[in-house]
């Protein structure tokens, strides 16, 4: 089943959502042109408890971009992605 709709949220509130569940992530900056998106990006707020380590490996699956670990000197770094 696609993510969003297992969390009952719009695409733009589950992007929003796993931003800032990444760790690392201080700020999540909402662009927005009328006052309504602002109200609807803090949405993205109530889907954060919902996105389980099991959720977050899904969508990683899917997007299947992360980065690999960094070698610094030889000792491993763990990315903040």
């Amino acid at each position: 089943m696609i993510v969003f709709v297992e969390l009952n949220c719009k695409v733009s509130h589950l992007a929003l959502a796993w931003l800032a569940s990444k760790p690392g992530t201080s700020t999540v900056i909402l662009g927005a042109s009328k006052p309504e998106q602002i109200v609807d990006n803090l949405k993205a707020l109530e889907v954060i408890p919902k996105l389980t380590p099991e959720m977050l490996e899904r969508i990683e699956a899917i997007l299947d971009n992360k980065p690999a670990p960094m070698v610094c000197h030889g000792l491993l770094h763990r990315s903040t992605q």
